[in-house]
C-alpha cells in the first residue's frame, strides 16, 4: 500500500469511524481537534457507495410509507 502521509491515515480513520456510527464529537476527541468543525469539514469523508446505499434505503422507505399516506381533501371555497 502506498503511503500518503499522516493526514490521509487520519482522514481514513475518521471516515471509517463515522461509517461505523461513531458520533462526530467522539471522532473529534480521538483526533484531538480543538473544533468539531475541523473534523467534519476536513477529515470525515463520505464514500459515494455509502451515499447510494442511503438513497436506496430512503427510496424503499418511501415505498412502504405510501400505504399509510391518505390524500388531502381539497379545500372548499366559501363565498
Amino acid at each position: 500500500m502506498e503511503w500518503h502521509g499522516w493526514h490521509a491515515y487520519r482522514r481514513g480513520l475518521a471516515s471509517n469511524l463515522k461509517e461505523l456510527g461513531m458520533d462526530d464529537v467522539v471522532i473529534q476527541r480521538i483526533l484531538r481537534h480543538g473544533d468539531v468543525g475541523t473534523t467534519q469539514k476536513s477529515y470525515i469523508k463520505v464514500r459515494n457507495m455509502k451515499v447510494e446505499d442511503v438513497m436506496r434505503q430512503l427510496a424503499q422507505s418511501f415505498e412502504t410509507c405510501t400505504a399509510f399516506v391518505q390524500p388531502l381533501e381539497q379545500p372548499k371555497l366559501v363565498n
